[in-house]
């Protein structure tokens, strides 16, 4: 049962790098949920970044910080809620903004 464990824990871990590769390739790509302008447009890469360093500091520090790990979850998840929750805001006043001057 222990090495079960210990070939999930590598699993998650590898996982959490590949999800981290992926977002870094996101925030460097022209392709965005928001355009990239000064300060709205990065919000979008700025959270899933974020979200994807905490992930891998979760499943990173597993064995050794157990402390860490909890924290590094429910930082992640109050930082995927807020992010959410912003990039609807924004999209909401851009959306409102073009029916305006439209």
């Amino acid at each position: 049962m222990e090495e079960k464990a210990k070939k999930n824990g590598k699993k998650n871990k590898i996982l959490s790098i590949v999800i981290l590769i992926l977002a870094l390739v996101y925030g460097v790509s022209p392709v965005d949920i928001i355009p990239d302008m000064p300060v709205v447009g990065w919000a979008d890469d700025f959270f899933i970044i974020a979200f994807a360093v905490l992930n891998m500091l979760q499943f990173s520090s597993d064995d050794n910080h157990p402390g860490l790990s909890r924290f590094a979850k429910w930082a992640k998840w109050l930082v995927a809620l807020f992010g959410i929750a912003v990039i609807v805001l924004l999209l909401l006043i851009g959306t409102a903004v073009v029916k305006l001057l439209s």
